[in-house]
C-alpha cells in the first residue's frame, strides 16, 4: 500500500519540476513487504496516527515520517470483511464499515493491538455479492452518514442472504436485492439507523463539509450517464430506481419497470446532480469527495472540493456556488497523471492541511495500480 502526499503551493505541475519547485509533489508510501496494497479506507486519529484499512481484512497504523519509505507499520486489527469506511476515534479505537456491519475495534490492554471487537451498528442486508461495500462520514454529532453500496450483475447472489430479500430489487445491472442497498443511512451516536436518501448506483464515498452540507458521488453506468456529484438532502431520490424497493411508498411495485416506461415522471422525481463530471476526460468513477482546507494551508483553491477517480490517474477539482438555494458548479482537473496511480478512492488531509493522503484500490476495475500515495 502507498500514500499520496501532495505538498502545495502552485497547482501548475504540467511543466517539469526543473522549472517549478513550488508545485504539488507526489510520493509513494511504502507498506510492509508482502502486503497486498488494496486500500479500503484511511483516517488520522486526533494524535496524528495514520490508520489504513486493507480490503483483505487487516488494519495497519503508523506515525507519518518525513521519509515515505520509513513508516513503521504495525498491525492494529484484523478480520474485517472488505472494510471501506473508517473513523479513527483515537490512537487505540477505530470504527470500520465492513460489508455486513459497522464494527468498533479497541485496544483495551494497551499492547498496541485491538482486543475488543463490538458491533456498533447493523441493519442493512448482505447478498454475498462482491460489490456491496459501504463507507461513512461523520454527522458532526458523534454519529455518521453511511453509503450502502449496491450489488453488481458481474457477481452472484448467495442462496442464503442476510436480511430480507426482494425479487424486484434483484433486477437490473446494479441492484438492491437486500435491504438498504443503494441508500444513504443516518447512524446516530447509539448506532440506530434512519433511512436518509435513495437512488444511488454505487456511491463509493460520502463527505460532510464544514458547513454541514452532505456530498456524494456515484458511479457512471445504468441510469447514470456520467459520474455525478450530488448535494444530499433527506428524503430525496437520486436517480437509480433499484433502491426504491425498500421505500414503503413502493411496496408491491416494481420501480425499475415503472420508471423505464415513464421517463417523464422519472425526470420529475429524481434530484439532479450539482455537477455532472465529463466521462473519461475528467472522471470515470467518483471516490470520496473532500474539501481543500479553507485556510490556504494547501495552497490555492481553498474551499473547493476534490473528487478522486477510482478508474483513472486523476483527481478532479470542483468549484461550487449556490443559486436560488441549489448548488451548481464547474469541474476541471486538479491533477492528471504526473505519478499519480489509478484506483484513487479515499482522501484525507493531515491536521495541518499541508499534505493529502490518497488511498487506492482497483481489484478488477482497472490495471493493478494500488496503494497509498
Amino acid at each position: 500500500m502507498k500514500t499520496l502526499l501532495l505538498i502545495p503551493l502552485l497547482a501548475t505541475c504540467a511543466m517539469a519540476d526543473d522549472f517549478f519547485d513550488d508545485c504539488y509533489k507526489i510520493e509513494d508510501i511504502k507498506l510492509p513487504p508482502g502486503i497486498p496494497p488494496e486500500v479500503g479506507a484511511i483516517d488520522f486519529s486526533p494524535d496524528g496516527t495514520l490508520f489504513v484499512v486493507l480490503r483483505r481484512g487487516d488494519v495497519l497504523r503508523a506515525k507519518p515520517e518525513v521519509d515515505p519509505a520509513a513508516f513503521r507499520w504495525e498491525l492494529f486489527a484484523t478480520g474485517f470483511h472488505n472494510g471501506c469506511g473508517l473513523h479513527a476515534v483515537s490512537s487505540s479505537k477505530i470504527r470500520v464499515t465492513q460489508m455486513a456491519e459497522m464494527t468498533e475495534a479497541e485496544d483495551t490492554d494497551k499492547d498496541g493491538k485491538a482486543d475488543l471487537y463490538t458491533r456498533f451498528s447493523a441493519g442493512w442486508g448482505l447478498s454475498g455479492n462482491y460489490h456491496e461495500t459501504n463507507t461513512l462520514t461523520g454527522d458532526g454529532k458523534d454519529g455518521y452518514f453511511l453509503s450502502i453500496g449496491t450489488a453488481s450483475h458481474n457477481g452472484p447472489v448467495f442462496k442464503h442472504v442476510l436480511g430480507d430479500y426482494s425479487p424486484e430489487g434483484r433486477r437490473g445491472r446494479n441492484f438492491s436485492a437486500v435491504k438498504w442497498r443503494g441508500w444513504i443511512l443516518h447512524c446516530d451516536a447509539a448506532g440506530k439507523l434512519t433511512p436518509w436518501a435513495s437512488g444511488f448506483r454505487m456511491h463509493n464515498g460520502i463527505y460532510r463539509d464544514p458547513d454541514g452540507n452532505l456530498w456524494a458521488g456515484d458511479n457512471q453506468g445504468d441510469w447514470k450517464a456520467v459520474t455525478p456529484l450530488y448535494h444530499i438532502e433527506k428524503g430525496n431520490f437520486y436517480g437509480h430506481p433499484s433502491s426504491l424497493v425498500w421505500d414503503a411508498k413502493w411496496e408491491g411495485k416494481d420501480p425499475l419497470a415503472f420508471y423505464r416506461d415513464n421517463l417523464e415522471q422519472y425526470n420529475k422525481d429524481r434530484t439532479k446532480a450539482a455537477v455532472e463530471i465529463p466521462h473519461m476526460e475528467i472522471n470515470r468513477s467518483a471516490g470520496e469527495p473532500m474539501e481543500i482546507p479553507r485556510d490556504g494551508s494547501f495552497g490555492p483553491f481553498a474551499g473547493q472540493l476534490l473528487v478522486p477517480d477510482n478508474n483513472g490517474t486523476r483527481i478532479s477539482r470542483v468549484m461550487l456556488e449556490k443559486v436560488n438555494g441549489k448548488f451548481q458548479g464547474a469541474v476541471t482537473h486538479f491533477i492528471d497523471e504526473h505519478g499519480l496511480r489509478s484506483g484513487n478512492h479515499r482522501l484525507r488531509f493531515t491536521a495541518d492541511g499541508k499534505q493529502l493522503y490518497v488511498g487506492q484500490t482497483v481489484r478488477g476495475w482497472g490495471a493493478p495500480a494500488e496503494g497509498l500515495q
